[in-house]
């Protein structure tokens, strides 16, 4: 069985996780689409990003130091989490706008309800 296996099992597991808090507390807005298109799309974008993140995370995650004494790998690993997280939001994002979306701060949704 191959080191990268588990490795690959474990952050699936955390990216979908992620995923479900990718949420920023920004609205978002297209003109004429309804709150069931709103979710599919979101949905849509969810699952790009996270697929995206996925496979940028899983070609890094083999780049870890071997274990011992004063090695970073915890601190690596820390930061391919953060950057991981950061990934999947840009895409989660970028998809939402080529669909159309604008961002909206959330006072700006609330005021127009």
């Amino acid at each position: 069985m191959s080191t990268k296996s588990p490795i690959k099992w474990i952050m699936t597991i955390y990216l979908m996780t992620l995923m479900g808090c990718v949420s920023t507390g920004t609205a978002w807005k297209r003109d004429g689409a309804t709150a069931d298109q709103f979710a599919a799309d979101k949905a849509a974008c969810r699952s790009y990003a996270h697929r995206e993140a996925e496979d940028a995370y899983s070609d890094r995650a083999g780049l870890s130091g071997a274990g011992g004494v004063n090695n970073y790998v915890q601190y690596n690993a820390l930061m391919q989490r953060h950057d991981a997280r950061r990934d999947a939001r840009i895409q989660f994002e970028r998809c939402l706008m080529r669909r159309g979306y604008r961002k909206m701060g959330p006072n700006a949704a609330s005021k127009k309800m």
